[in-house]
């Protein structure tokens, strides 16, 4: 598609990030052309939340769409939706443009990278 958005095989669609490629056989990549981490398939991309345009988007369904309330994820981590992060041990941080957090917590930088939090 020429809005970003992937069709996975099972239908459903996913949102490219600046910079990702997909091979021919389907494999994507981040910027630099290093495999991407199983966060960013599509069985996990259910409830990935993104700063965007320094707003909190979040995928629903095979969506992009804006946060609506408040997250708590399995891990105890609560994302709110402007963007500030609260780990279950209480430290805080604010999510910066193009990083990214998933439903479990563990969160990307904007250039894809793991995270330690």
């Amino acid at each position: 598609m020429t809005d970003g958005h992937v069709v996975m095989k099972d239908g459903k669609k996913m949102m490219m990030k600046e910079g990702m490629k997909i091979d021919k056989d389907g494999n994507m990549m981040d910027k630099d052309g290093k495999m991407m981490d199983k966060m960013m398939d599509n069985s996990s991309n259910e409830g990935m939340m993104m700063m965007k345009d320094g707003k909190m988007m979040m995928m629903k369904d095979g969506q992009t769409m804006m946060m609506e309330k408040d997250m708590t994820l399995s891990n105890g981590t609560k994302v709110m939706m402007s963007g500030e992060v609260m780990m279950k041990n209480g430290k805080k941080m604010m999510m910066k443009e193009g990083m990214m957090i998933d439903k479990n917590g563990k969160m990307m930088d904007k250039d894809g990278k793991m995270m330690d939090n």
